[in-house]
Parts: structure tokens; C-alpha cells; sequence
């Protein structure tokens, strides 16, 4: 978030930010993004394990936009204009698959119906008591634990995967 909060990129995301990146440049900037979310060495291409799905910690809900904790600059930035986020959300989705496959691991991202226009979990799947209490918009709230509707979303994705109906 905090890229793109500073970054425009070519023909993807061109807001009038100070920076322009070329799409190249955002594309090696996923890579490495990738690079840095693979778990440990000890999972890569294992024969002797049964094949390996990773699942992303969801993105904050959109609950986030009702607090002013400086945790979230970057995520209201780009709430507030989310022109060309889906594109690069789903660039850092097929770097994140990419480098996942080849350490023989399969990248599900978060289902594509859960998230806003700027990348934020839908608030209706935040879990029930969560996000930022009346009068305590200064912090942090929790904005990560989903609800059972959440759940059941990411194992319908989970499930073709899991009986071979999806190869990735």
C-alpha cells in the first residue's frame, strides 16, 4: 500500500502522484514483494510432502477508512482514489504466483469477491466486534479477523484446488 500510495504506475494506476513508475520497474518491485512472502526454505519443492497451498492473510477491511491511526495513511490514500488498484493488486497476485510455483508451492490469493475497488476486504466480512470502537478512532482497531462468511469464501476457492478440479 505504501508504494502505491507514493507511485503512480504507467498505463496501470496514473493519479498526478510526484512519481511515475515505469512497468517494468513495478513489476521487479512484486517479484521482490514475492520473494519476501514465500515461508521458509524448509517447504520449497518437497516430494516427500503433500502439495502445498498458501492462502494470504486477508487485507485489512475497509473499516480502516474510520480511523485515523497513522498505521492506515497509505490504505486511506488509496481508498480515496482507487483508479487502477485492481490491476496492481492483481500483478503482485501473479508475481506472488510465479515465485510461489517455482519453489513447487500454489499462491491462492484472497477471493477477488471479498475486496473493495482499492484492495480492502469488504467491511461486511469483518468479524463481529471488530474494527474501531465509537470514540477511539485514533487507534489501531483490528481490521484483520474475519467472519465465517470470509471463511467459507476462501475454502470454495480452496476446495476445487484441494481435489484436483483446479491445476495451477
Amino acid at each position: 500500500a505504501s508504494l502505491l500510495s507514493f507511485c503512480d504506475i504507467s498505463g496501470i494506476r496514473e493519479t498526478g502522484a510526484a512519481t511515475l513508475m515505469s512497468v517494468d520497474l513495478f513489476a521487479k518491485c512484486c517479484r521482490s514483494l514475492a520473494e519476501k512472502a514465500l515461508p521458509a526454505p524448509f517447504w520449497w519443492n518437497r516430494a516427500d510432502l503433500a502439495p502445498i497451498a498458501v492462502l494470504p492473510q486477508p487485507a485489512p477491511a475497509e473499516t480502516i477508512r474510520a480511523s485515523t491511526n497513522r498505521t492506515y495513511w497509505a490504505w486511506n490514500q488509496l481508498a480515496a482514489n482507487p483508479a487502477g488498484l485492481t490491476a496492481a493488486h492483481e500483478a503482485l497476485d501473479d508475481a506472488l504466483e510465479l515465485t510461489f510455483a517455482a519453489k513447487g508451492l500454489t499462491y491462492l490469493p484472497q477471493p477477488p469477491e471479498t475486496l473493495t475497488e482499492a484492495g480492502l476486504t469488504q467491511a461486511h466480512f469483518l468479524g463481529e466486534g471488530r474494527g474501531i470502537p465509537q470514540g477511539a478512532e485514533d487507534t489501531r482497531g483490528d481490521h484483520a479477523h474475519m467472519n465465517r462468511d470470509y471463511g467459507a469464501l476462501c475454502a470454495a476457492h480452496l476446495i476445487p484446488w484441494l481435489t484436483g478440479q483446479v491445476q495451477t
